[in-house]
């Protein structure tokens, strides 16, 4: 669509372009996805989404060469109550589990190991 969003992140896209970035982290879209996208020479990596069945969320390791992305899902836990029905806390039902892992090549900068 088109929106003031598209407008910034063509605007960002342009900025990583003239400084050689290779990857781009956002932190949370509301696109129900996991992308992995390319925009020219930057990848373009979704760290988390609220929508969609689950939701989930990830961590990025990098290192010189790549840079490893880890999808979880989200943890899901109920309130628990106490024998009058006073809210004593929350039990995990189900704990984050790792959905998929990609792995996405960084170029080499001149000078660095």
């Amino acid at each position: 669509k088109e929106n003031k969003f598209n407008d910034n992140r063509r605007k960002l896209l342009a900025l990583a372009e003239q400084h050689g970035c290779d990857l781009y982290i956002n932190g949370h879209e509301h696109n129900g996805a996991y992308p992995v996208g390319r925009a020219g020479t930057l990848s373009d990596i979704n760290c988390g989404t609220v929508t969609g069945p689950q939701g989930a969320w990830a961590m990025v390791e990098i290192h010189p060469a790549k840079a490893v992305f880890n999808v979880y899902s989200r943890a899901i836990a109920k309130e628990t109550a106490d024998a009058k029905g006073r809210a004593t806390g929350f039990e995990y039902t189900q704990l984050p589990s790792r959905l998929f892992t990609r792995e996405i090549p960084l170029k080499p900068r001149p000078g660095r190991a």
